[in-house]
């Protein structure tokens, strides 16, 4: 072989494999409604088949394989066993990642979940004081991405460009720790805001296709109850922010008054709520919702032990009756106080819940680790 055949070929290597080629982009979330399964996600460079392997201590503990033709993988693996880490690979066709892993659920208390909001605009958030708290898995209370179309198409329902972005930037968080977002307005964002509600078409996919097809989630995805029963602890996850543009062209959620989908699938959940600490999770503003509807919402929320909203870029605590109604942000901006907040702060900020399974204690946290407020929550029957 000549010597400039032999470096062709290696000019070349970059475009041809000569072996399995890695796999990075993966995901982990939960389908099941308790965290006996778990949903490894990934994306393939080429259409193929979804392979998993699960190992523990070097011993192989579940193999699955589907024979499908797919770029978007979604394969659902059991975690049966509790304090035990979890090793992974995922294969499709030629393409193989590298081993990774996860932790299986605590057996004994606490168990640590981290709840924050708004990414999409904290692009230089530094979340490492959330990961050193040591989370079994993060929620979000919604804006995951700061639109749809930004990374890939105006008006396409089915981009999930955004979502791979995030994904690229935080690889070592996402295929390690379960992550279960709500949806925010800009999660459902097709085109540009405007100046004022377009004519001819929605600037929002009130759907939330890509997300759902990107995410797999419990039941609907776009709403989604998750327990975890050892520590008495239930989330109830909603599709509501942007409540005043309901109606027009910058709609951004599904219906939320009293007869929609939404409203009695809520009140039908809380009435499983058996003693749980249930946690609601959504990205609307807080006081508005309250008073929608003749106040259908808040009388509702009050079987709640605790509300996370994403709604705008700033920290706040209200109680008006009896449960605490937390506003969070990854960013600090603007402050739209509630009238009946204990304080409203323009800084930064995540949500950690401490679970014992005798008692849940909730913290709103700067992203420099101090605490703002702290409460225990009181379990709903």
């Amino acid at each position: 072989m000549s010597k400039y055949l032999f470096i062709g070929l290696l000019l070349l290597g970059g475009h041809f494999s000569f072996g399995q080629q890695e796999i990075s982009r993966i995901w982990l979330t939960f389908k099941t409604n308790q965290p006996t399964h778990l949903v490894i996600n990934w994306e393939s460079p080429e259409p193929g088949n979804s392979e998993v392997k699960l190992t523990i201590g070097g011993k192989e503990v579940y193999t699955t394989k589907k024979d499908e033709k797919v770029i978007l993988h979604h394969v659902e693996v059991p975690i049966s066993q509790n304090n035990t880490e979890y090793n992974y690979k995922v294969i499709t066709n030629s393409y193989s990642s590298e081993w990774y892993s996860f932790q299986g659920m605590p057996s004994k208390g606490p168990l640590i979940i981290a709840v924050i909001a708004d990414w999409g605009y904290a692009v230089d958030a530094d979340i490492s004081v959330v990961l050193k708290e040591n989370p079994s898995f993060i929620i979000t209370a919604g804006d995951n991405v700061p639109d749809l179309y930004q990374y890939g198409e105006e008006g396409n329902i089915h981009c999930i460009q955004s979502y791979l972005k995030l994904v690229d930037d935080n690889p070592e968080l996402f295929r390690s720790v379960p992550f279960m977002p709500a949806l925010g307005n800009h999660d459902h964002q097709i085109y540009p805001r405007g100046k004022k509600p377009p004519d001819s078409y929605m600037v929002y996919d009130t759907l939330a296709t890509a997300f759902s097809e990107f995410f797999e989630l419990p039941g609907d995805e776009w709403k989604w109850s998750f327990t975890i029963p050892d520590y008495n602890i239930r989330f109830l996850s909603l599709d509501l922010h942007h409540i005043r543009d309901f109606g027009n062209n910058w709609q951004t959620c599904p219906a939320y008054h009293e007869n929609s989908e939404q409203y009695k699938w809520y009140k039908e959940q809380l009435g499983y709520n058996n003693g749980n600490y249930t946690v609601t999770i959504y990205n609307a503003d807080n006081p508005e919702l309250r008073g929608k509807y003749g106040g259908i919402w808040g009388d509702a929320i009050e079987n709640s032990s605790l509300v996370i909203s994403g709604s705008g870029y700033y920290a706040e605590v209200s109680i008006p009756e009896k449960t605490p109604y937390f506003n969070s942000s990854l960013i600090a901006g603007n402050v739209y106080p509630d009238k009946l907040a204990l304080f409203s702060k323009s800084v930064a900020s995540y949500v950690l819940l401490t679970c014992t399974g005798k008692d849940v204690k909730a913290s709103l946290k700067t992203l420099d680790g101090n605490i703002l407020y702290e409460t225990f929550l009181e379990s709903k029957k």
